[in-house]
């Protein structure tokens, strides 16, 4: 009996031993169990415009699970384009969508970058009342578009080059507020505005007498929604900068592979019918940088298009490119095997 007392006293003290040892390790270990769900959710927040088409490779990638996958909660934040910049450098966003913009900041001083380009053209229209019939019509009209130092800014002085009508002999509204746009087209103090695809229709559903005059696949070539950081964040988290560059590359390579799931996703987000979907899908495929890199050929279109939006006519190429840093971008579309030859 005595042996069989001491024998339970030492079953039952190995147990507590167990138990104890188990309580200290989950203890030990709970600090690195939530740093690897942090690290499988870091939430990040990105500057938009609006939630429109223009940021369909981040949409897209929350949506799907393809930030998640990477390790990453994309925090959308609505702010004016010309607020972003200031952000970034402040820490109120880690990144910036508003590629344009952002690099414009860097070229007048600013200690920001823009390290990614998703697509190589927008998907603006322009909007008129049916009134307007052709460009000439254009002429003596008030158009509204978004801030002048913005993407759909230079995209409208750029327009209006190609058309041969120059600025002066319209009057341009600018303001870096989307809604504001579409109420001043409502109220006819614009008879014609510069829209995202997706906009557009909603805003001719609403409005029966406006049409799309200039068709997006008619729009000039520029670089068009990305990503931009601070400095000092790309320097402190190349890490992050990589996983939210990754996740916006195959979030474009799901737009492009998979069109009825995209179409669905853009349906819903932006409340358009399937028809509207299927062109909506149709024009981002033809835009999509699948690399993410500025190539030759759209720096030069960013160098003219900075130079007339900034008033800056002696601007040169290199000021232009040392606004972009696509290093981290280089080598994970390299990893993915995206480059373009």
């Amino acid at each position: 009996m005595k042996t069989l007392v001491l024998w339970l006293k030492k079953v039952n003290l190995q147990r507590w031993t167990m138990l104890v040892t188990v309580s200290i390790a989950s203890s030990l270990l709970a600090p690195y169990a939530m740093a690897q769900q942090t690290e499988k959710a870091i939430k990040v927040r990105l500057g938009i415009a609006s939630k429109d088409s223009a940021f369909s490779a981040a949409l897209v990638a929350q949506e799907t699970g393809i930030a998640m996958k990477h390790g990453l909660e994309i925090d959308f934040v609505n702010m004016a384009p010309p607020t972003i910049p200031a952000a970034l450098i402040a820490g109120d966003l880690e990144f910036a969508a508003p590629a344009q913009t952002v690099a414009r900041a860097a070229i007048q001083g600013l200690p920001v970058k823009t390290v990614a380009i998703m697509m190589d053209r927008p998907n603006y229209t322009l909007l008129a009342d049916k009134s307007i019939q052709t460009v000439n019509d254009l002429r003596g009209m008030t158009i509204v578009t978004g801030a002048k130092t913005s993407q759909p800014g230079s995209i409208l002085l750029e327009l209006l080059e190609g058309l041969r009508i120059n600025p002066k002999d319209v009057k341009i509204l600018w303001t870096a507020d989307p809604p504001l746009r579409r109420t001043l087209l409502f109220r006819r103090d614009a008879q014609a505005g510069l829209f995202n695809l997706d906009i557009a229709f909603k805003i001719q559903r609403q409005d029966a007498n406006v049409h799309i005059l200039i068709p997006a696949e008619k729009m000039p070539q520029t670089p068009f929604a990305g990503l931009s950081v601070s400095k000092k964040f790309l320097d402190s988290k190349p890490d992050v900068v990589e996983r939210m560059i990754r996740a916006h590359l195959e979030a474009n390579q799901f737009i492009k592979s998979k069109p009825k799931e995209s179409q669905a996703i853009f349906a819903r987000l932006f409340e358009l019918t399937p028809a509207e979907s299927h062109q909506l899908w149709e024009l981002l495929v033809l835009a999509i940088v699948p690399d993410g890199l500025m190539k030759d050929d759209l720096i030069k279109v960013e160098l003219l298009q900075d130079a007339r939006s900034l008033g800056r006519p002696d601007l040169t190429e290199a000021q232009v490119r040392a606004a972009f840093d696509m290093r981290i971008t280089e080598k994970a579309a390299r990893d993915m095997n995206l480059l373009r030859r």
